[in-house]
Order: C-alpha cells, then sequence, then structure tokens
C-alpha cells in the first residue's frame, strides 16, 4: 500500500507531501491544476525514464519519495525484493533524485538501486490505469493473459512454455543435422581423404631438418669421395705423410731426450699428435668405406622433399603445422561421424517432446476454456451493474490441432499455446456479439476495462495499489455514480487512487484530495490538501455547479455523500 508521496521541485510543484491510507482515495481539482503531474511523480518511482524537463525552473533537481507499507502476503513482491538483493521488512522507502545536470540517483530503504530493479519492483506494488489504458482492451493478446491470471493458469502457461522452447531446441538439432546432411557427407570425405593422405606421408618432425642436410651431401658424393681420400693420403697412407713425419720425429726425440732429459715431454706430446692423426686417418677410412655416390638415393631424397613440400602447402608451413592440422580434423571428423549417430536419438527424444507438448497444449487449453465459462458470468454481472443491462459478453475461440499434420511440429502454435482468445460484445438489443475493437465505445471499453478490474481484485490481490486516472472519461450521470461504486468495492480488496472530475465518483471515497494552484511573484504553485467533510461537500458542491454554488447543489452533494455512507454501513 502506499502511504506517503513526497514531491519537490517537480513541474509546477515547488514542494508537496500527503498521506494516503487503505481504501479509495479521490483526488479532484480544476483543469490544469497538477493532479497529472502528482500522478507523473508517482510513475518516475515506479521506473519511468526522467528528463531535465520534469525540473522546475531555476531549481537543481527535483526529488520523489514514496514509502510504501508492504503486503506479507505478497510472494511477488517478496521474491522480486529477493532477487534485487533487499531483505523483506515492513515498508519500502524509494528516493529518486532528476538532477538537471549528471545522472539521476535512486535509492531502495537508502541503498542504492537501478531503474531495471525499480521497474521490476514496480509490477508488484502498483498498477497503473491511465487515460489510454482502456486501449488494452483492443488487444487479443490482453484478453488471453486476463483469462490464465483470473483463472490461476500462468504457472501452468509457464510450464507450457518450457515445454515449448525445450521442443523448439530439439526441433532445430533435427532439422539442422537433416539440412546438412550433404554438407556433412561432403566435408566427412574431406576430411578422411585429407587424413588418409597425411597419414600414408608418415610424417616425423625431424626429417624436415635432416633430409635436406642428406640430399646436399648426396648431390656433392664425388667431391665429398676426392677430399676426403687426398685428407687421408696427407695424413697417413702416402709416402712422406704426416704419419711419417711424426714417426721419424719421435725417433730423433727419443735419442735426444735420452741426452736431455727435459726433451720427454715434447716426445710424449709429439706422441698423442701421432696418435690423433692415426684416429683422424682410421676415422677417415671409416666415412669414405660408406660414402658412396648413389644417385637413386638422391632421387629419393628428393621425391621425400617434393612430398613434403606439398603438404606444407597443402595443411601448413611446417611438419609440426601439418601434423597439428592432422589432429584438428581428426577432431572435427570424430564430431561429425557423432552426428551422424546421435540424429536417431535425437529423433526420439522430439517425438516425446512433440508428445508431451500437445499434452500441455490440451490440459491447459480445456482449463481456459472452464475458466471462460466463470469469467463470462462474473463480467455479465459486473457491466449490467455498470450501466449496461442488456449487455452479451463471450470469447471468441480458436484452437490449433493438437496433433497436426505437419510432422515438422505445430504450425499455429506459440509459447502462449493453442489457443487464440477474443472478447466479443454486444451493448445492445437484437446485435450479435462483435469483438470488442469493432464495437465498443470508449465509455464502454472504460466500464469493462473496471468491471475486470473488479473481478481480478477480488480474485486475487495482486497489486496492493491501483491507480486509475480519470477513468471518468465518455460517462456521466447514473453510469458515473455505479462506477464510483464499483472503485469503491475493488478498494475494499486493494487501495485505489482515482484522479476523477466527476462527483458521483468523489463521493464514495474514504479520502478526499483536492489539488489547486497559486501563482505569487510571478511563480505558479501546486498544492493538495486532505479534505475534511465539511469541505468535501463543498468540494463536491463545486463539482456539480461550477464556480457558483447553490444550496440546490449542497442538497445533491449531501445526497451523494449519504448514499457513500449507507453503501459502508453494509
Amino acid at each position: 500500500m502506499l502511504r506517503e508521496l513526497s514531491i519537490q521541485n517537480f513541474a509546477i510543484i515547488d514542494e508537496l507531501s500527503f498521506s494516503l491510507g487503505p481504501g479509495l482515495n479521490i483526488i479532484t481539482g480544476e483543469t490544469g491544476a497538477g493532479k497529472s503531474i502528482i500522478l507523473d511523480a508517482l510513475s518516475l518511482i515506479l521506473g519511468d525514464r526522467s528528463s531535465p524537463d520534469f525540473i522546475r525552473t531555476e531549481a537543481p533537481e527535483a526529488r520523489i519519495e514514496a514509502v510504501f507499507e508492504l503486503d506479507s502476503h505478497s510472494p511477488a513482491l517478496a521474491e522480486a525484493l529477493s532477487r534485487a538483493g533487499y531483505p523483506e521488512g515492513e515498508e519500502l522507502l524509494i528516493r529518486r533524485s532528476i538532477p538537471r545536470t549528471g545522472k539521476g540517483r535512486i535509492f531502495l530503504n537508502e541503498s542504492l538501486a537501478t531503474i531495471g530493479i525499480l521497474s521490476e519492483l514496480s509490477d508488484s506494488l502498483v498498477e497503473i490505469y491511465g487515460q489510454g489504458e482502456h486501449q488494452l482492451l483492443l488487444h487479443p493478446e490482453y484478453h488471453l493473459e486476463f483469462l490464465d491470471g483470473y483463472g490461476g493458469l500462468t504457472p501452468a502457461r509457464d510450464e507450457f512454455q518450457n515445454l515449448y522452447r525445450n521442443f523448439l531446441e530439439i526441433r532445430k538439432q533435427v532439422e539442422r543435422i537433416k539440412t546438412d546432411e550433404g554438407e556433412r557427407l561432403k566435408r566427412l570425405d574431406l576430411l578422411s581423404f585429407q587424413i588418409s593422405e597425411i597419414a600414408a606421408a608418415g610424417l616425423q618432425e625431424s626429417e624436415e631438418e635432416e633430409l635436406p642436410a642428406l640430399r646436399v651431401r648426396l648431390q656433392n658424393s664425388e667431391k665429398i669421395t676426392s677430399l676426403a681420400r687426398a685428407a687421408l693420403e696427407v695424413l697417413d697412407t702416402e709416402e712422406g705423410s704426416a704419419a711419417g713425419k711424426i714417426s721419424r720425429a719421435l725417433s730423433a726425440l727419443k735419442e735426444l731426450s735420452a741426452l736431455d732429459p727435459e726433451l720427454k715431454d715434447y716426445h710424449s706430446r709429439l706422441e698423442s699428435a701421432r696418435a690423433e692423426i692415426r684416429d683422424l686417418a682410421r676415422s677417415l677410412e671409416k666415412y669414405l668405406d660408406r660414402a658412396d655416390h648413389n644417385p637413386e638415393r638422391l632421387e629419393e631424397v628428393e621425391n621425400r622433399l617434393a612430398a613434403l613440400n606439398q603438404l606444407k602447402r597443402k595443411y601448413g608451413g611446417s611438419v609440426p603445422e601439418v601434423l597439428a592440422y592432422r589432429d584438428r580434423i581428426t577432431a572435427e571428423r570424430d564430431e561429425l561421424t557423432r552426428q551422424s549417430e546421435t540424429l536417431p536419438g535425437l529423433e526420439a527424444e522430439f517425438s516425446r517432446a512433440k508428445k508431451s507438448l500437445a499434452a500441455a497444449a490440451g490440459k491447459l487449453s480445456a482449463a481456459r476454456r472452464e475458466t471462460g465459462k466463470k469469467l463470462k458470468k462474473a463480467v455479465i454481472s459486473e457491466i449490467r451493474d455498470l450501466g449496461i443491462p442488456e449487455v452479451r459478453f463471450d470469447f471468441s475461440w480458436e484452437t490449433a490441432g493438437a496433433a497436426p499434420e505437419n510432422p515438422s511440429g505445430f504450425t499455429d502454435i506459440t509459447e502462449r499455446g493453442i489457443d487464440r482468445v477474443e472478447f466479443i460484445l454486444s451493448a445492445n438489443p437484437g446485435e450479435d456479439p462483435k469483438p470488442l475493437r469493432k464495437v465498443a465505445s470508449g465509455g464502454e471499453l472504460s466500464r469493462i476495462m473496471l468491471a475486470l478490474k473488479k473481478i481480478r481484485s477480488r480474485r486475487a490481490r495482486e497489486n496492493p495499489t491501483l491507480i486509475f486516472d480519470e477513468i471518468d472519461a465518455g460517462i456521466g450521470g447514473a453510469v458515473a455514480e455505479m462506477v464510483g461504486r464499483k472503485l469503491w468495492e475493488v478498494s475494499r480488496d486493494s487501495q485505489v487512487l482515482c484522479v476523477t472530475h466527476l462527483p458521483q465518483i468523489a463521493c464514495y471515497a474514504d479520502r478526499h484530495f483536492l489539488v489547486s494552484k497559486s501563482t505569487s511573484a510571478g511563480k505558479t504553485r501546486a498544492r493538495i490538501q486532505t479534505l475534511s467533510e465539511p469541505e468535501r461537500l463543498e468540494e463536491i458542491s463545486r463539482m456539480l455547479a461550477g464556480l457558483e454554488i447553490t444550496q440546490r447543489g449542497k442538497a445533491y452533494a449531501r445526497e451523494l455523500l449519504a448514499r457513500r455512507t449507507e453503501l459502508s454501513k453494509k
């Protein structure tokens, strides 16, 4: 319930604050006094977008505060608070600042909040029925929404919606696999060929460096053999070789070392050099034994290098990259193979999902038709009380087949089910009921909307506070009094705040607020006051008679107020 509202520097309001209570709260005042501005401020508290244009001239910022007394029986509000990270308590303070420059700030119980959080909470705090909101009745989507809410079918519809989305996802997977089957097979063939080609090559990472060196040796084998043999001859085989000369030098040093012991070290060093030369000579001999001019081997190496280069051009710049590519396409091939294997399982799952969806759709549709019978009686009763005694109200139903022949799925189903529902109405005898969008006047739409609000508030307290902005559009006289009575009845279950120009509605108020404006020092200010019973009599008399209040007008005003008193005693 909205308990207090404070507004500062908003439009023509410099400072305004008032307390509301349970029941029917009525706001009246001359046209342009600022009644709708109060509702604009309340809309901002509930998450509407702000603008610096709202700020009163010369003020740095506008501020709006609202205190809500929380209903402990509202699980939706408790859940919304919990999701937003705010503990549930007995009241909720919402404060919003709108600066002329910079970004505005929102506080919930003195903690910063966002527009998104505020909008989510507002759905459970207040429902505003604006001057054009009866236009909702022109949209069949609203009719089905109302029917489900009235019948408590929202959980069943949510369950159906989850089944429907699961059904669509499985169908999408099945269709994608089937649609892509040709491309999948082509891709599998290509990947299998590439994997086989790389595997047949028997690649070794080391050969990329070893083969070019081997090719150089084979290309120069004759020259290599000639040079190695020449080196060997110089070292050890020919007359006058290094080994022979060192042997003669060793003989000489041996004799010298006998004569001079200091030369023994020279002899040892030269002996080591001769051993090294002989070892080198043996190695060259072994090398010459292995070395051979082999054109066939050279051709094999050339062919292998050509094969490696071809694979690198196709699959990567190096042998490691080719091998990495092989690993990737092997994984892709395995995945494509698994897709083919999963298709039968997916098709079976799709069939089960389709049956579950059909069953849920049929169950929800049957429940809606049963709910429709009850709602029809309730709406007719309420509308007759609102001055349309010969009304005929019903539903136009369209239901898609629960098991269509199309094997790919339900052609006419949506997330809302298999039903298309539209309210149909006949307000005059002899006329068949037709869609509201074709036959209902503005006044009739307002009364039907009020009837629906009355029915819903009696069924379940969806919102602790309902706001009606000039619901009296297009009505007057006895019908206006019936609307006032209905608003009072609605306010027995939910707090109601109503802006009206009609005394027949205002007389049913539990609390009556008067909005007025004045001009001082070139500035316009709006103010609001809670009317006492004598002041209410004056205001309703003014609403009846205009500027000049007559005794006759006051008498009628007393009569209207007495009707409300009598009603409250029942």
